[in-house]
């Protein structure tokens, strides 16, 4: 599915990003070797990978995300960065609510 996005957002001109997502916490060569593998064939990876955490699980059994789950949890702080850097992406002004 990667490969058909990226097709996609060459042939409409949009830029693209891959995410990162259930990665292993403790894996830190798998993902890298991960986004090595993305970008030597010209795919843009997003920095903030989201790590599998149980904060994920827990707070949508609660009907809510990991930031208002457990605010301080490493779940809560990955989603905030990908949000931060998403922001930045797209030129818009992170909420104040996240910031």
């Amino acid at each position: 599915s990667v490969r058909t996005t990226v097709q996609l957002a060459r042939t409409h001109q949009r830029r693209a990003f891959v995410v990162f997502n259930l990665m292993p916490p403790k894996r830190a060569e798998m993902c890298e070797a991960n986004r090595q593998a993305m970008e030597s064939q010209g795919v843009a990876v997003c920095p903030v990978m989201i790590a599998e955490r149980a904060a994920h699980k827990d707070a949508v059994a609660n009907g809510q995300i990991p930031l208002e789950y457990a605010p301080k949890d490493k779940a809560a702080k990955e989603m905030k960065a990908l949000y931060l850097w998403s922001c930045e992406q797209i030129g818009r002004v992170a909420a104040k609510a996240a910031a």
